[in-house]
C-alpha cells in the first residue's frame, strides 16, 4: 500500500509519501513487513541559490524460525528428505518425532518439525533512516557550485530464540555433556535459549565540486569539473546470550562449569562487544572535456583517494588514480554523408589506472582480546593475532586499455557495439608465507 502528495510554486516545491509492504513467505510460520517514508522539499532562494533536503525513513522486521542447529533441519532439506509417510503427530496427539535425524555426535535427539516451528522464533528488525541536504550556487554563466552533505544511521536487531523443547536447545544441551562419579551430566541450565545481536551503523559523506560549461562559436565544447569528498563510517556489534532463559520471567540462569575449560568457550559467553570498526576516506577530483565541432571529443579526469587503511608509510597512504580517452564521430564526416545506410559510427579509445582496497587487510598490528587457562583453576587475558603489521601494504592497482566502437545502420534501428580491451592487475593482496623466525607463518602483502 502507499500514498503520496506532492505539490509547490515557483519557489519551492515538496513530495512525501507513506508505504507499507505486508509479505506471507513461501514457507509458513516466516514473513516480512516494512513501512517506508519519503520527504522531498527543494528551495529557490533567488535566482542563484537552490536547497534541497530528503528524507527517508524505513523500517522493517522479517519473521522465521530457527533452522540452522544443523543442514538437515533446514526446511528446503528436511522437505526433500523426510518420509513421507511420517506423521508429525502421534495417536495421542503429542509430537512424533524423526529418528533419521543425525543428533549430535551419533546421539540421538528428537526432532520433530512442527515442534521446532512452534517453539522456536527468528527475527531481524531494522531502523533506517538517511537524510541529504544539497546546495547550488550559479556564480556566473556556466559556472556553478554544488555541495551534499548525506547523513545515514542503520539500526539492527536480530534475536533468535529456543524453547527448551526444541532440537536446538536439546542439541546444544548435548554438547555440554560430562562425565563425574559414575554418571553423565549436562551444565547447560534447565530452559530455553535466547541470543541477541545488536548492530548500530553510521555513515556520513561530504561533497564539494565546482563545474564550468561553456560554448565557444558553436564549435568548441568546453567542460570542467574539480571537487573534494569526505567519507567515514562506524560500525558496532553488540552479541549477547541468555540460557536457561524463561520466557514468562524473562529471567536467565548462570551457567556452572564444570571446569575452566569449557568457560572458555565462546558459544557460552553471555556479553561480548566486538571490535568497532572504523573506516574513513578523503579523496579529490577533477574531470576535463573537450569536444571540436561534435565530431573529436577528448576527456581526462584525476582522482587523488585516501584512506585510514593504509597510513603507517604516508607514500602508501593516499593514491593518484587517472584516466584519457578521445572518440571520434565518423558518421559526422564529408565523406560518410552519401552512405545513408550508417546513421552512426563512434571510434573510441581510452586508459586509466584504477586503486582498489581490500578491508579485510591493515598495515597494523591486529589482535583480539581473549583468555586462556595457562594454570589450573584460574584464566590469564590474552592477546590472538589475527594479522600481523605490515608497513609496506599498499593499493591494488588495474590498468586498463580499451578500444572500442559503436555503429547504428538504417536510422539505427541496428545497433553493434564492439569493444576491445586489456586489463593488468599489479600490487595485489594475497597471503604469503613468511620466514619462521618472524613469529608469523603467513602474512597478507602486495604481490
Amino acid at each position: 500500500y502507499g500514498v503520496s502528495v506532492s505539490g509547490g510554486s515557483d519557489r519551492s516545491d515538496y513530495y512525501f509519501s507513506l508505504g507499507y509492504y505486508d509479505e506471507e513467505g513461501t514457507t509458513i510460520g516466516t514473513g516480512f513487513e516494512r513501512y517506508n517514508l519519503t520527504l522531498k522539499n527543494n528551495y529557490k532562494i533567488n535566482d542563484k541559490l537552490n536547497f534541497g533536503v530528503s528524507v527517508f525513513g524505513t523500517q522493517s522486521e522479517r519473521t522465521s524460525f530457527v533452522t540452522d542447529a544443523d543442514a538437515s533441519i533446514s526446511p528446503i532439506n528436511y522437505s526433500r528428505n523426510a518420509n513421507p509417510y511420517l506423521s508429525p503427530y502421534n495417536a495421542d496427539g503429542s509430537y512424533r518425532y524423526d529418528k533419521d535425524i543425525d543428533g549430535f555426535e551419533d546421539r540421538y535427539i528428537p526432532f520433530n518439525f512442527l515442534e521446532e516451528r512452534e517453539n522456536t522464533s527468528y527475527t531481524l528488525k531494522n531502523q533506517s533512516l538517511k537524510a541529504i541536504f544539497d546546495l547550488d550556487y550559479k556564480l556566473a554563466k556556466g559556472l556553478k557550485i554544488t555541495s551534499q552533505l548525506c547523513l545515514r544511521y542503520d539500526g539492527n536487531k536480530t534475536e533468535k530464540f529456543a524453547a527448551e523443547n526444541t532440537y536446538f536447545t536439546r542439541k546444544m544441551k548435548e554438547g555440554t555433556r560430562y562425565y563425574k562419579d559414575g554418571a553423565y551430566r549436562y551444565f547447560l541450565p534447565d530452559g530455553g535459549v535466547k541470543q541477541n545481536w545488536d548492530n548500530s551503523f553510521f555513515q556520513y559523506n561530504w561533497k564539494l565540486q565546482g563545474s564550468y560549461s561553456t560554448k565557444i562559436n558553436s564549435v568548441h565544447e568546453i567542460d570542467l569539473m574539480a571537487g573534494t569528498e569526505l567519507r567515514k563510517t562506524e560500525d558496532n556489534t553488540t552479541v549477547t546470550r541468555a540460557f536457561g532463559y524463561d520466557s514468562v520471567t524473562r529471567r536467565s540462569t548462570a551457567i556452572v562449569f564444570p571446569s575452566s575449560n569449557f568457560a572458555a568457550e565462546r558459544k557460552y559467553e553471555t556479553y561480548r562487544e566486538m571490535p568497532p570498526i572504523e573506516n574513513a576516506y578523503a579523496s579529490m577530483f577533477a574531470t576535463a572535456s573537450y569536444t571540436y565541432d561534435q565530431k573529436y571529443t577528448f576527456f581526462g579526469s584525476v582522482r587523488y583517494d585516501g584512506t585510514n587503511l593504509f597510513g603507517v608509510n604516508k607514500k602508501y597512504k593516499y593514491l593518484p588514480i587517472w584516466a584519457v580517452s578521445g572518440s571520434w564521430l565518423v558518421s559526422k564526416e564529408n565523406f560518410m554523408k552519401d552512405i545513408s545506410a550508417i546513421s552512426n559510427f563512434r571510434l573510441r579509445a581510452s586508459y586509466g589506472l584504477q586503486g582498489n582496497i581490500d578491508r579485510n587487510t591493515s598495515p597494523f598490528f591486529i589482535g583480539e582480546y581473549s583468555d586462556s587457562t595457562i594454570l589450573p583453576g584460574g584464566k590469564e587475558n590474552i592477546i590472538n593475532v589475527i594479522s600481523p603489521p605490515n608497513d609496506k601494504l599498499r593499493w591494488e592497482k588495474t590498468t586498463n586499455v580499451n578500444f572500442g566502437l559503436d555503429l547504428g545502420v538504417f536510422n539505427n534501428r541496428i545497433n553493434l557495439t564492439a569493444d576491445v580491451y586489456n586489463r593488468k592487475g599489479t600490487d595485489m593482496i594475497s597471503m604469503k608465507e613468511t620466514p619462521l623466525e618472524t613469529g608469523f607463518e603467513y602474512t597478507m602483502m602486495n604481490w
